[in-house]
């Protein structure tokens, strides 16, 4: 089996939009007809790596496949020696698995050095840009994100319906790039003036240049910039509505550090409110939830590239020079757990562990003889945490085990 037309990708389009032009190019009406033969070809070159590839667009992608992810590469790899000219550039248009977890264990996926929490991903339909079909018909990636929403490029809101039927966009389930599966022409679609934040977080989201000092601004990292989005909507969970969280991370992140010390202050307040016990044993999530196993990683958990987690070490070290030690308890008494010890000191849960271990940071609470320490426990003072900080870990670099001892 051979492809005679090779098109030239786009860097910004989706695998499927690519794959759907390769099957229109070569004379297949659609994605199903293309997969039938090379799903029959593969079966001949190797029949394990056949059985990864998916005969439904929707599940093209490499993240798709979980324990036969390495097949559908192998599978994909073979798929792109097919062409006459030189090979397709299906693994370079394919989001990966990405070894890298945000925050709390979000998993994510890697495409063109960028990792992306899978969360932000779209279930369902994929909307499109009118404009954008008009001047060159392929989806782009970036449409696939449920956080860009606008044009980034035109300034409209994406369709995500068609105007016609009314039905929810999909290309991937109606192998349609241009038209609804009704025949209406997407590009001729009615375009609607974006709202400026919305409009702005799509110009994050697509890895372009924004005004204003914000650290979403300042930061030139893309993996950065999905990390912090990923927290802003983890922090206000429960708060506010997914949808509301997109909208308002915009903002929240222009007043940044201030609009995270108010709403860290109104915890702290509503927390002290409703004390059924002393804060000397009182839980730090108690009070500011899993603030800081949030944002340990996103990706990163150094405070020189997590500006997340800088700002956060700042606000807890400052609390807890304006509360020092007294004969009654305050908020610097409150209890953290060996996973805040390790995200406020830039280490690992061992490396915290070794910490006690060695008398650099004494226990709160008692262990038993023969027991160990679990990593969800409360057990350290907020405040012995944060004066060893200052005392032994200072460094914006993800280096907090060179301050201990040898074995």
């Amino acid at each position: 089996m051979e492809l005679l037309v090779r098109p030239s990708p786009f860097d910004d389009e989706s695998l499927e939009s690519y794959v759907l032009r390769l099957a229109e190019e070569n004379g297949f009406e659609s994605y199903q007809a293309l997969s039938t033969p090379i799903h029959e070809w593969l079966a001949q070159q190797d029949h394990r790596a056949a059985g990864a590839f998916p005969k439904t667009l929707r599940l093209l992608n490499v993240y798709h496949a979980n324990l036969s992810s390495s097949l559908r590469v192998r599978a994909i790899q073979l798929f792109q020696q097919l062409s006459r000219s030189d090979e397709l550039p299906l693994l370079k248009l394919a989001l990966m698995h990405s070894a890298t977890t945000f925050g709390s264990g979000a998993i994510s996926v890697f495409r063109d050095g960028i990792d992306i929490p899978r969360k932000f991903f779209r279930r369902e339909g994929v909307p499109v840009c009118p404009e954008c079909l008009e001047e060159s018909p392929y989806i782009r990636q970036h449409w696939h994100l449920s956080l860009y929403n606008a044009c980034h490029l035109h300034g409209h809101n994406l369709v995500s319906h068609c105007p016609e039927c009314h039905q929810q966009l999909d290309y991937q389930i109606t192998e349609r790039i241009g038209h609804c599966e009704c025949g209406f022409a997407l590009s001729c679609a009615p375009r609607n003036r974006a709202d400026a934040t919305v409009l702005e977080l799509s110009q994050v989201v697509a890895g372009e240049k924004v005004s204003g000092d914000s650290p979403l601004a300042l930061t030139c990292n893309p993996s950065t910039r999905f990390g912090a989005l990923l927290w802003f909507q983890t922090f206000l969970d429960g708060v506010v509505t997914e949808a509301e969280a997109c909208n308002n991370a915009i903002t929240f992140f222009k007043a940044w550090p201030n609009a995270l010390v108010d709403e860290l202050e109104c915890r702290r307040e509503q927390a002290e409110l409703r004390l059924i016990k002393g804060l000397n044993h009182t839980s730090f999530k108690d009070v500011f939830g899993n603030l800081l196993i949030d944002a340990r990683k996103l990706p990163m958990r150094d405070v020189g590239r997590n500006f997340v987690l800088r700002a956060i070490v700042h606000y807890l070290t400052e609390l807890v020079r304006v509360n020092p030690l007294s004969k009654q308890a305050n908020i610097g008494d409150v209890l953290m757990s060996l996973l805040e010890v390790a995200a406020a000191l830039s280490c690992n849960v061992d490396a915290a562990y070794r910490l006690s271990r060695e008398g650099y940071l004494p226990l709160a609470v008692r262990v038993k003889k023969y027991g160990k320490l679990q990593p969800h426990t409360p057990a350290f003072r907020l405040r012995d945490v944060m004066e060893l900080r200052l005392a032994r870990m200072q460094s914006l670099n993800d280096g907090g085990d060179e301050y201990l001892p040898a074995w």
